[in-house]
């Protein structure tokens, strides 16, 4: 497994610790552990790889995908150790201070609460303190241009809620324009419009 590329001022594959998960690099030997938590064909029904549930497809899509470019997270359950998904971190540009999240998952059991929303919080965090920018109290204060940007397939209709409200949230936006989930639309602050 490649390690994610380390620069002066951005670490691809941090440590994360919130208050009911944890977010590691992923290893060479987690391959297994991990395609436990993504063996539900529920989770890649809205994708547009489906069969991302079977072994094959999924080392070859997912495991192998990841091996090249680096930058993959586990997500631990802080209550049981277990692997509950994944993200990554990715296309780091220090020089229009950019990153990307995605290829996130988690497991059917921990849709619809406070888990993807504490996923993206502590890699959003993590992204801003290297782009110099300071938090406090749930809210982020910035500071210069940035820019992180969130990839969601158009049909991915239960992640598109959550990266749209965390994205306008952490911009200082309220909301997005009508069409900023349209298919085929990345959401960036860039992309959004204030009221």
């Amino acid at each position: 497994m490649k390690t994610a590329d380390k620069t002066d001022t951005f670490d691809s594959q941090p440590g994360l610790f919130g208050p009911t998960i944890t977010v590691r690099p992923a290893h060479e030997g987690d391959f297994e552990t991990l395609f436990e938590a993504a063996s539900d064909p529920g989770i890649w029904a809205q994708h547009p790889s489906p069969l991302r549930y079977r072994r094959e497809v999924f080392k070859t899509e997912f495991w192998d995908t990841a091996a090249q470019m680096g930058g993959l997270l586990m997500v631990l359950e802080n209550t049981t150790g277990h692997c509950i998904g994944s993200s990554r971190f990715y296309q780091w540009n220090p020089a229009d201070r950019s990153v990307v999240i995605g290829y996130t998952f988690l497991v059917a059991r921990h849709w619809g609460g406070p888990t993807n929303s504490e996923l993206k919080n502590l890699m959003l965090e993590h992204a801003f303190k290297a782009f110099g920018s300071t938090s406090g109290a749930g809210t982020f204060g910035l500071v210069g241009p940035w820019r992180s940007w969130a990839h969601s397939y158009p049909t991915n209709w239960s992640s598109r809620p959550v990266v749209s409200a965390r994205w306008c949230c952490t911009t200082g936006l309220s909301r997005p324009p009508d069409d900023a989930l349209s298919p085929g639309r990345s959401i960036q602050p860039d992309a959004l419009a204030r009221d």
